[in-house]
């Protein structure tokens, strides 16, 4: 319920998903190096435990001692404590992968389409960009050419 009001606030009044192909694909980039963090550090969590197990053994400390058992519990909150984690990471990943490829992708369509209009004869229309928006040079760059042609 509290992620739909999030999503509602953040979302509301505009289309974020504005070349789907390809923020989609780079969503998926940022969740796929997510992943791949994520099965590193619990690699490494498995491994540390492993290595506690196998020092106790190695000093003499029979597999039926409690302390094995602490170790398992405290491997069991590790991994919740994971599961927590990379839920929230997973969320906040979507959110602001979302927000940064609009952040791309929204000029080059804008750009696009203005293009696509004024090759189609229309009176030429110069481009702004929005304030936060990548690659505003873009924009300053057609709109020096478009004076150049109008001239």
């Amino acid at each position: 319920m509290a992620a739909e009001k999030l999503m509602t606030l953040l979302f509301r009044r505009k289309n974020y998903l504005i070349n789907p192909k390809f923020q989609i694909q780079f969503l998926s980039y940022m969740i796929g190096a997510a992943a791949i963090t994520f099965v590193i550090f619990y690699s490494a969590k498995i491994i540390f435990f492993l290595k506690i197990q196998q020092y106790l053994t190695s000093i003499g400390i029979p597999p039926t001692h409690t302390l094995y058992e602490f170790l398992a519990k405290q491997s069991k909150s590790m991994d919740v404590l994971f599961l927590i984690a990379g839920t929230i990471e997973l969320a906040l990943l979507a959110v602001f992968g979302i927000l940064l490829s609009h952040k791309i992708a929204g000029p080059l369509y804008r750009l696009y389409h203005d293009m696509v209009h004024n090759a189609e004869g229309n009176t030429p229309k110069t481009v702004r960009f929005r304030k936060g928006d990548y690659f505003l040079e873009l924009a300053d760059a057609h709109n020096r050419q478009l004076e150049r042609f109008i001239k």
